[in-house]
């Protein structure tokens, strides 16, 4: 039997419309500092795929899933809208 790999997901704000079927998405998160023992909020954009480029919007919440890398910098696609 094979073992079922889960793919990651996170929760992102949509940053820019790159091109067709591409969207940046900004997502942030929360890491404590290794000597200071504060949080910091640290931010990542990701290239992510969609289909329709002329529904999403910049500002939108979006959740993203990994998929197989369909280009040089994509292995991103976007799930779901979250409101």
């Amino acid at each position: 039997m094979t073992a079922l790999k889960l793919r990651s997901t996170r929760v992102g704000i949509v940053c820019r419309i790159s091109s067709k079927n591409t969207v940046s998405v900004v997502v942030q998160t929360l890491k404590t500092h290794t000597r200071y023992k504060k949080l910091v909020k640290v931010s990542k954009k990701y290239l992510v795929h969609c289909d329709d480029e002329s529904s999403f919007k910049e500002g939108m919440k979006v959740r993203i899933k990994s998929c197989r890398p369909i280009s040089k910098q994509k292995s991103w696609y976007v799930e779901e809208v979250v409101n």
